[in-house]
């Protein structure tokens, strides 16, 4: 997957004036801003995401993506996180290998 939206509008005002359009090189299209506003939604399963919404600037929602993982244990030995049968997991290293 290209990590560019579908529509470069910097690209857009870059392109030749129009004359049509009174000189002005470029007009943004609601469609073409909607193509790139789903391009840019995420679609987060529940499983390993926790999406929490508030209110953002100027009143617009906002989202906060979080991982859903169970807290690391405190014994003082090494850990690394991992997902068995479908669920993170902490797992001690020396059973990494198995």
């Amino acid at each position: 997957m290209s990590a560019k939206p579908p529509i470069d509008f910097e690209q857009l005002a870059k392109s030749p004036i129009n004359p049509e359009s009174g000189g002005y090189p470029l007009s943004i299209n609601s469609k073409d801003l909607m193509r790139n506003f789903v391009y840019a939604t995420n679609d987060y399963t529940d499983i390993f995401f926790k999406v929490e919404t508030k209110q953002g600037r100027n009143g617009h929602d906002s989202r906060k993506i979080l991982l859903k993982f169970p807290d690391p244990p405190d014994d003082g030995s090494l850990y690394v996180l991992g997902v068995k049968s479908g669920e993170f997991e902490w797992i001690a290293t020396e059973d990494c290998n198995v």
